[in-house]
């Protein structure tokens, strides 16, 4: 579902079926060129409104561009137009492509003399981001990794879970679906411990 208080992605770029939504920021006052690119790359289940604070405070020092997007399949990227039996594919391999194709498409991939930006990646985004500089040689100026599994297995037993009997959780009511995840959004920030009056969420220090 798209956030409705997420702000606009107005660019578009096509790859294999998606319709990945972007967004770049580029100051007037200091020569664009003598700027560095910040890219900033979400992970699940979230989108690009998640750095929305800290690419604003980034961008108000008047010394950095920013580049902003939706994964495939998620937030304003969840367009798909494949042909025949084609299906969506919002894998981790998919998603390392896609980076490294917007950023070729961006001139901010590192090669052939292009920009090389500073990675800021959360959660799966560290993966996907390091696939695109091992595997799709993009190069990077800084490589930022935010709470990232970056080694097979990952996710805890809900994850393992979910992934093993999908169908099960395809099937759960909205109101239940939603209540879970919004207890795996909120676990990104508190612990909780049991009591006699249930679960009581600590903030994370």
């Amino acid at each position: 579902m798209t956030d409705p208080c997420s702000f606009n992605l107005p660019h578009v770029f096509s790859y294999r079926g998606w319709s990945i939504r972007y967004l770049t920021r580029q100051g007037d006052e200091t020569p664009t060129l003598q700027k560095h690119w910040v890219v900033f790359v979400h992970g699940t289940p979230w989108s690009s409104s998640v750095f929305r604070p800290m690419s604003d405070a980034l961008y108000a020092t008047g010394r950095l561009n920013i580049m902003l997007y939706d994964l495939a399949g998620y937030g304003q990227s969840q367009n798909f137009s494949g042909q025949g039996s084609s299906e969506p594919d919002a894998s981790v391999k998919t998603q390392g492509e896609a980076l490294a194709a917007l950023l070729d498409h961006l001139q901010l991939s590192g090669r052939n003399g292009s920009t090389q930006p500073h990675i800021v990646a959360h959660d799966i985004a560290g993966v996907i981001s390091l696939r695109a500089h091992l595997l799709h040689e993009c190069e990077y100026r800084s490589l930022c990794l935010l709470d990232t599994n970056c080694v097979l297995p990952w996710g805890d037993t809900l994850y393992k879970l979910v992934r093993s009997d999908f169908h099960v959780f395809e099937q759960l009511p909205v109101g239940v679906f939603e209540g879970a995840l919004r207890a795996i959004i909120q676990s990104a920030l508190y612990r909780y411990r049991e009591s006699n009056q249930g679960l009581i969420w600590q903030k994370k220090t």
